[in-house]
């Protein structure tokens, strides 16, 4: 049974709750999701930290990892406490129908802002690694990284229009369990299926498949490349140094060893007796 609310052509639909997940498997899942929500956001908090009081990390890169950042943490914040209600009390008040109204818009924004992210750092990351240096310097400045920034989130906002213009409705997902578009509404699904997908999340997804696919392809170039340049007694100056200082080393101890030898009484003795055998040798082909 569900309960629907539609309020400024916006409709959203909630379940009754989850009937076939026992009671306390539900509050073990709520536990884990809050446990979940707790680390990914400090988690986040802290990659923009760093990456913010680290002069080091102010990378053109890192930029995008940041925004990243931030967008999960907009979508755990709206997201998770969706699914934990769900599962603690079913969510059949009005106040959740009304925090459901507003955070399905902006689950999908920032879902699709965190796949954009996402292609956005595998494209710097192929710009430094796969093309001139003067082509990344051209994606990488300043205006560049913010236009690309502004176009990510202009995009993502762009995807949620049409529903909230009237195309469409928003409303709880119960096999998603969050508050995305009605599931039994054809033309909500229809367009969260056609349009959400194919321009809001394939784009990204394919994106960043052929831009890494393109760096581990460089990088295993470059390593081939290298092994057939590869002269294993390449060394240092510093190591080159103190190998020649242990072989003069070494050098200077057999000499030293093998003046003793002489020196020894059983080597003169030896020495004398090969001289004379050889003088009688001599004598006898005279």
């Amino acid at each position: 049974m569900s309960v629907s609310n539609t309020t400024a052509g916006l409709a959203v639909t909630t379940p009754s709750s989850a009937d076939n997940i026992p009671k306390e498997v539900q509050i073990a899942l709520a536990s884990f999701l809050c446990i979940a929500l707790a680390v990914g956001i400090v988690g986040n908090l802290m990659t923009i930290y760093v990456i913010t009081k680290r002069k080091k990390l102010r990378t053109h890169s890192n930029v995008y990892v940041a925004n990243l950042a931030v967008a999960d943490i907009l979508l755990l914040s709206v997201n998770l406490p969706t699914t934990i209600l769900e599962f603690f009390n079913g969510n059949n008040d009005v106040t959740y129908r009304e925090y459901c109204l507003y955070t399905s818009p902006i689950n999908i924004m920032t879902m699709i802002c965190a796949l954009n992210s996402v292609a956005a750092v595998g494209f710097n990351r192929y710009l430094l690694l796969c093309m001139t240096k003067s082509i990344y310097y051209k994606f990488t400045r300043r205006s560049s990284i913010a236009l690309s920034i502004a176009l990510i989130w202009i995009w993502s906002f762009c995807i949620v229009i049409p529903p909230m213009a009237g195309y469409g409705e928003f409303g709880y997902h119960s096999k998603f369990r969050t508050c995305f578009f009605k599931a039994n509404d054809e033309e909500s699904w229809m367009y969260g299926t056609i349009f959400c997908c194919v321009l809001g999340v394939f784009p990204p997804v394919i994106a960043s498949t052929f831009f890494y696919g393109k760096i581990l392809l460089k990088l295993a170039e470059n390593k081939r490349n290298l092994m057939k340049h590869y002269k294993p007694r390449i060394v240092s100056n510093h190591v080159a140094k103190a190998l020649q200082s242990r072989r003069e080393i070494l050098s200077a101890k057999l000499m030293i060893l093998n003046k003793k030898i002489r020196q020894l009484p059983v080597t003169r003795q030896l020495k004398r007796h090969f001289l004379q055998q050889n003088l009688k040798e001599r004598r006898s082909y005279q």
